[in-house]
């Protein structure tokens, strides 16, 4: 019974994250599929492909006309919409490389008298434009929760933070995924251990 246990579990951890990434990527193009309703599939994805490459390619220069920029800075002045408009905008910026985001991986010591720490980035260094005084020099270290899409932001001392030496993108596999990736091979010798399939990294 425990070897066919085991086995079930060895099938289950080869096509688990097969069946999953399939699952994610069959969601998100029907989804880009459907934006643009046409009878052929795929068709709808390589149209919003082309247009939203179209909009980048123009952005260039309509970012330079004066209305394109009494647009942007009227929507960042408005009530309620500018939390949103600001917010999508910062966090887009960030997964495309054009602003620093969760690049910059720390240990965040908050109690001093406990030798617990939790893993976080440096999202912003400078806090010139939301503190003043004494208070200036701080920073703000967003701590992602694991197995989830949220988060907590703390404006720390950054005598308080240590440098990781990961990347950024593995250190956030690593916190979503509550440490179980990338820990090597620390099993108990006693209790059967079930094979990973390697993969290209």
């Amino acid at each position: 019974m425990k070897t066919l246990l085991r086995l079930f579990l060895q099938g289950l951890l080869y096509l688990a994250p097969i069946a999953g990434t399939v699952y994610v990527l069959y969601t998100a193009f029907g989804f880009l599929d459907g934006l643009v309703p046409t009878p052929y599939p795929g068709l709808g994805l390589l149209l919003s492909v082309v247009a939203i490459t179209a909009v980048g390619f123009l952005g260039q220069y309509l970012l330079r006309l004066p209305l394109v920029g009494l647009v942007d800075d009227t929507l960042e002045r408005l009530p309620l919409i500018k939390l949103i408009y600001s917010s999508i905008k910062d966090v887009m910026k960030s997964f495309t490389g054009q602003k620093k985001g969760f690049k910059n991986p720390v240990l965040l010591h908050l109690n001093p008298a406990t030798p617990v720490y939790r893993i976080g980035f440096v999202t912003d260094e400078d806090l010139t434009d939301l503190i003043s005084g004494d208070a200036a020099h701080l920073v703000a270290v967003y701590v992602p929760h694991s197995f989830a899409i949220s988060g907590q932001l703390y404006v720390v001392d950054p005598s308080v933070l240590k440098p990781v030496r990961s990347g950024g993108t593995d250190v956030m596999k690593y916190i979503l995924a509550g440490g179980i990736t990338g820990s090597g091979d620390d099993h108990d010798p006693e209790e059967p251990t079930v094979s990973e399939p390697t993969s290209a990294s």
